[in-house]
């Protein structure tokens, strides 16, 4: 359930706060090659398992509601902003807009249409951008999600008269997608 709080992975300092064998191997390696502590570290953080294996995050409490013992792993440094209890007091959390999607997904105008809907990639030509339609009866869903950290711009004349069901950000315009952002439009076609 991580990706739905929005987790960050961790990056611990020492090597002694992960629990992951092949981390410490790795970290090895990279000593005996020659590398500095910070060098092993640097690659220790962006290969280790253990940087998206911390515990849940339920609460702003001991051990972030987990366990009232002591978890396997340390717990995030931002653990009181990114758990469920914090996020499901906010409606622009990460958690929120999953919940959205899943409200979509289950219900209302789009549910059977993105449930057994007809599939087309869109935006083909996009290295940036996924893009892709689903149709039936008359309506198409499209689901446009920007995977770079930069503004990117698309061109699809279909949407001129499509709603937006749902955005990943506050005031979605069509044809730009900001850095990491996702929009879901619905349209009539009959």
């Amino acid at each position: 359930m991580s990706q739905e709080l929005g987790f960050g992975n961790v990056a611990w300092d020492s090597i002694e706060a992960y629990n992951d064998i092949s981390s410490k191997g790795q970290y090895a390696l990279a000593l005996e090659e020659g590398k500095t502590t910070f060098e092993a570290m640097k690659l220790v953080h962006r290969y280790s398992r253990d940087n998206a294996r911390t515990p849940m995050q339920w609460t702003t409490g001991k051990n972030a509601g987990f366990s009232s013992g002591t978890p396997w792993l340390l717990m995030h440094e931002d653990f009181a902003n990114e758990c469920v209890e914090s996020e499901a007091k906010d409606e622009d959390s990460v958690l929120s807009f999953y919940r959205k999607l899943a409200a979509i997904r289950q219900q209302g105008e789009a549910a059977e249409i993105l449930q057994q809907g007809d599939y087309e990639e869109v935006l083909e030509g996009s290295p940036a951008i996924m893009g892709f339609k689903r149709s039936l009866g008359g309506q198409e869903v499209y689901t446009l999600v920007n995977f770079t950290g930069e503004e990117q711009r698309y061109a699809l004349p279909d949407l001129e008269k499509a709603s937006l069901l749902v955005g990943s950000m506050e005031n979605s315009c069509k044809g730009i997608l900001r850095a990491f952002e996702a929009q879901i439009y619905i349209r009539e076609t009959r």
